[in-house]
């Protein structure tokens, strides 16, 4: 993938609910995967969505209400 900025971050599609330690995918597929930057991770006080950090491709949690870019990435058979 190319990314326009190492500064820019990119929403994931996942959640994680307020005091959960659970991340859910958008589609309901399984959380088996994590690329989070160390201390990301955490449980937290809020709606937690997962977004991109730029050309590392590590993961931070910021609350869902933030703005941030997206991209899709489409599965093909």
């Amino acid at each position: 993938l190319g990314f326009c900025s190492s500064t820019t971050t990119y929403w994931l599609g996942a959640i994680k609910l307020p005091q959960s330690n659970e991340w859910l995918w958008d589609d309901g597929a399984d959380f088996s995967y994590a690329n989070f930057l160390p201390g990301e991770d955490s449980v937290k006080p809020f709606l937690q969505c997962i977004v991109m950090t730029g050309t590392s491709g590590r993961w931070r949690s910021v609350p869902c209400s933030e703005r941030h870019e997206t991209f899709w990435a489409l599965k093909t058979c």
